[in-house]
């Protein structure tokens, strides 16, 4: 049975990547690999979050419009193509985010084993373009953040773990950050404002800022330390 971007157990299921940069057979510290697992599991928390946050009111608000900025377009073309139904062309794309179906494709998909390596080029390329950014896209079109970090957070643990090497691709920004204050009127504000989105925002943030100060403990350590004597 497949796991869904939103199985909570998926965290406990990390896999043992290298550090970007270290060679093949080269000695990983143990707080380098705290590290990148603390960095994998915000991804997956940001993966979780965000295919949970996008509702029916962002899929209406989106398909409203009649041209939408390039940066939201093609958020929605990588959501098309990571999805398995690739789409250029708006009036496509807006059956596409019409359809009530893409909210439950969201939370169920398996993106570790759903995005080929073909799949994941096309992703990394949309993730470089300077549009594609969701503080920019904030300010935009807010409905459209959510799956616009989606895509990052999948790019960003799949360029650590199934596709290691090219070019960095620049990690989420923490939901919090991004998220609040709302942005656009009352069209961000439907991102967020159910009982449990700001909540889960701020729970986000919390286990990564426990789990990167969990990390840092041994580097702190270690150079606390006395010198050893001579």
């Amino acid at each position: 049975t497949q796991r869904s971007s939103g199985d909570s157990s998926s965290s406990s299921m990390l896999p043992q990547p290298r550090p970007r940069g270290a060679a093949i057979g080269a000695t990983v510290t143990g707080a380098d690999s705290v590290q990148l697992r603390v960095e994998l599991e915000q991804c997956l928390e940001t993966i979780r979050w965000c295919s949970s946050s996008f509702t029916r009111e962002s899929l209406q608000d989106l398909s409203a419009s009649q041209k939408p900025a390039s940066g939201v377009k093609s958020v929605l073309e990588v959501v098309a193509l990571m999805l398995g139904q690739p789409e250029t062309r708006w009036d496509r794309l807006k059956r596409f985010i019409a359809n009530d179906s893409i909210l439950h494709k969201l939370q169920r998909f398996n993106f570790q084993q759903g995005v080929s390596k073909e799949h994941f080029r096309k992703l990394r390329a949309y993730l470089e373009q300077p549009a594609f950014d969701e503080k920019l896209l904030k300010s935009v079109c807010a409905p459209v953040v959510p799956l616009a970090m989606w895509c990052r957070a999948i790019g960003v643990y799949l360029s650590k773990t199934k596709y290691q090497g090219g070019v960095e691709i620049r990690s989420a920004a923490a939901v919090a950050d991004i998220m609040n204050p709302p942005a656009c009127g009352s069209s961000a504000g439907a991102i967020v404002e159910s009982s449990g989105g700001i909540a889960a925002a701020s729970a986000v943030t919390v286990v990564v800022a426990a789990a990167s100060a969990v990390a840092a403990a041994p580097v702190a350590a270690a150079a606390a330390a006395p010198p050893a004597a001579a």
